[in-house]
């Protein structure tokens, strides 16, 4: 970690110590992997690839195929990251889609009498796996915004750069619940947020480091063109409802993304059990689900333009997040503190007009961003999310009721 107040002499080794890119921030460069290298754990990648026909189609059917893979540990190298990923990313989904089963995105015209309970338990021979896998890769061992988003993605034509000016017509998630539209919407979209926050990421490291060497200049084209790249982000973060048919979205997609334990309807939470031979052998365990929330971006650019949240509320919140991101992520996050502080220089030199304007149109785009992410997943998304929340309870798990307090999710 660099020493306080110092910028790093090799910004590109800074990064890649904790898994950031420097071309494309928080995602990963080259794209994820979509297929193991030792054909023996394919069978995962199957499985968690047949969710959307087997629990639409075949009812019941889904649990009874993972009821049958066999319990294996994850043997790749430690270095090779995007194996490791690929195996998490499968094993979140299959364990999320066996809890939660047909019942809660069935659509409501379909046949009404297959009825499926939702579950507590993730079985031994997807809990065991999913928590080595998880250990190794430090982040929950549940479904996250890195499984659904930002590890869950593929180029369908590859020779197009995603520092190129990537399309989003090009891009399409790994796995899906229920292959819709809005699912691979929602994840696209997100994917495209992330490579935006990308460029802006390299420009907010630009201006500490013109921060820490004192040159003013620098640092005001750095700010402004870190106002054009978080103005982009908020862009990014507009299409998502665009592309959201709400009836579907929040019926059919959003309440595999819940976390197990957010509602009452698991108010335990989800037992991993620990052996295939005993079922009472295992953990209780809460998980935070798939939220925009968890995303790097916005505490990253906090960090590097000194801006501070006094909400206790908030500051709770933000930290039951960061334990959902990767933990590597998260220490990235706690290095930025100890980069020359853009907001300390800007306040020494004040009378720097140009300066000082370029500083303020910075945080001004990001209250911008940070207000559209929050038009988002804030107070309008939480009524339809608890709207839906109680017609499911109404019509599938009689007098459970939602959780009082829904963190907002995306």
């Amino acid at each position: 970690m660099a020493s306080p107040s110092s910028f790093p002499a090799n910004v590109e080794l800074f990064l890649s110590a904790h898994q950031v890119s420097p071309t494309t921030g928080f995602l990963p460069s080259p794209p994820p992997d979509i297929s193991f290298k030792n054909f023996e754990f394919n069978i995962w990648l199957f499985t968690a690839k047949s969710i959307p026909r087997l629990l639409w189609n075949y009812p019941g059917e889904f649990r009874k195929q993972v009821d049958a893979l066999p319990l294996m540990l994850f043997t790749e190298s430690h270095g090779d990251l995007p194996q490791w990923r690929l195996a998490y990313c499968a094993l979140a989904y299959i364990a999320q889609a066996y809890v939660w089963g047909a019942t809660v995105g069935r659509p409501r015209d379909e046949d009404e009498a297959y009825e499926e309970k939702v579950l507590d338990y993730v079985p031994a021979n997807i809990a065991i796996p999913l928590r080595h896998v998880a250990t190794r890769l430090g982040i929950q061992p549940g479904l996250t915004y890195s499984a659904v988003c930002s590890w869950n993605w593929h180029r369908k034509f590859p020779i197009v750069s995603l520092t190129g000016g990537e399309r989003a017509s090009n891009l399409e998630p790994i796995f899906s619940f229920t292959g819709t539209a809005e699912e691979t919407h929602y994840v696209v979209t997100h994917v495209m947020l992330e490579s935006a926050g990308g460029r802006a990421l390299r420009l907010a490291l630009e201006a500490s480091k013109a921060a820490g060497g004192k040159d003013a200049d620098s640092l005001e084209g750095a700010l402004r063109d870190l106002t054009g790249a978080v103005t982009k982000c908020k862009q990014e973060l507009g299409i998502i409802k665009e592309g959201l048919e709400p009836d579907v979205y929040y019926s059919r997609v959003k309440p595999y993304l819940t976390g197990l334990g957010a509602t009452n309807v698991l108010p335990k939470g989800v037992f991993f059990r620990s052996s295939p031979s005993d079922s009472t052998k295992g953990e209780w365990i809460k998980l935070s689900g798939a939220t925009a929330s968890q995303t790097c971006l916005l505490p990253t650019f906090d960090a590097l333009l000194g801006v501070t949240h006094a909400e206790e509320s908030c500051n709770k919140y933000n930290e039951r997040m960061r334990r959902a991101m990767p933990q590597c992520h998260v220490q990235f996050l706690d290095s930025l503190a100890c980069l020359p502080p853009v907001k300390d220089y800007v306040m020494a030199n004040k009378t720097n007009d140009h300066l000082l304007e370029a500083y303020n149109s910075a945080v001004i785009a990001l209250e911008g961003y940070r207000d559209r992410h929050f038009s988002v997943i804030g107070p309008a998304v939480r009524l339809s999310q608890a709207e839906q929340w109680n017609r499911f309870v109404a019509e599938r798990l009689g007098d459970l009721r939602p959780a009082a307090v829904v963190a907002p999710v995306a």
